[in-house]
């Protein structure tokens, strides 16, 4: 059953199922912070998102151009 389901039967008012929702954005966030802190190449993705934001709909030259950035980058820095 969806949480909205819950409130309009009557089953958790919505304060509560806000609250509860709430409570797995904060628990999901934080996950994804630590894996984006620890395994995310800040380089790679900056520059990913920066070709992405310029060039839309050239994503194979952009994923190659992300790449040619990320080898040059780890190589000298």
């Amino acid at each position: 059953m969806l949480p909205q389901t819950l409130v309009k039967r009557g089953y958790m008012r919505q304060r509560v199922m806000l609250l509860m929702q709430s409570l797995l954005m904060f628990a999901s966030s934080v996950a994804a912070l630590r894996v984006a802190l620890l395994h995310v190449r800040p380089v790679a993705a900056l520059a990913s998102l920066a070709l992405n934001l310029q060039h839309r709909g050239h994503e194979l030259q952009n994923t190659a151009a992300t790449l040619l950035i990320t080898a040059i980058a780890s190589r000298y820095l």
